[in-house]
């Protein structure tokens, strides 16, 4: 498992992989090389934007890696807006996550009006 702190968002990969691309359109997200087995990468799947070859600390840097793969309590400390859960415990070990990125809540008004 690998996380990663970009400009926008807290990402979360189940390898220990560095991400492939990044989006250098409004969402700025990085992406990993099975996001694009079945597309293209010239386009980001977010925003649309134009994706390029990423570089650590310009684009994201490393805040926590660890062998295995992700796990629910990785992403306990987050919640949505109606401030649950983002997953159901019960169902967590039935989901098949390669990755979770998780918008700054700093950044949320802009996802909502401009990527989704």
């Amino acid at each position: 498992m690998i996380a990663i702190d970009t400009e926008h968002h807290i990402t979360y990969s189940s390898t220990t992989d560095l991400p492939y691309k990044t989006c250098s359109g409004k969402c700025r997200k990085a992406w990993w090389k099975f996001d694009f087995e079945a597309r293209s990468s010239k386009h980001c799947p977010q925003c649309g934007g134009k994706l390029r070859p990423v570089a650590e600390g310009k684009h994201f840097r490393v805040i926590e890696t660890r062998p295995g793969k992700l796990q629910e309590s990785d992403l306990s400390q987050y919640q949505n807006e109606e401030g649950n859960s983002l997953f159901d415990s019960q169902m967590f070990p039935f989901i098949n996550l390669q990755h979770v990125s998780i918008v700054k809540p700093e950044f949320a008004a802009k996802a909502k009006q401009q990527w989704a």
